[in-house]
């Protein structure tokens, strides 16, 4: 998976692995 530059900072903070996260969890849950 390509990750785009703007979004890289974000990914450093350990935003997009929260999201990430949650997203795994929901598509488990279903």
């Amino acid at each position: 998976m390509k990750i785009p530059k703007r979004i890289e900072p974000l990914i450093e903070e350990g935003i997009i692995d929260e999201v990430l996260y949650q997203l795994m969890s929901g598509k488990e849950a279903m």
